[in-house]
């Protein structure tokens, strides 16, 4: 069970590094992590559209 504990780099530069593949490894997380912060910023714009659109439905008089 330990060596699953076990780390695979000797040091932190190696762990970022990856290898010599961390500029792909990490771009992509980075990628990943703006798509996600990009998607929670828009719904949040989203539910505020259609809460204040229902705010102002209320407001007017039904046919």
């Amino acid at each position: 069970m330990s060596e699953f504990f076990h780390l695979w780099w000797p040091d932190w530069v190696s762990f970022l590094r990856m290898g010599r593949y961390g500029v792909y490894v990490w771009g992509s997380v980075a990628a990943v992590v703006v798509a996600l912060a990009g998607e929670q910023l828009a719904l949040r714009v989203r539910a505020r559209r259609i809460q204040r659109a229902q705010i102002a439905a209320q407001g007017e008089p039904s046919l």
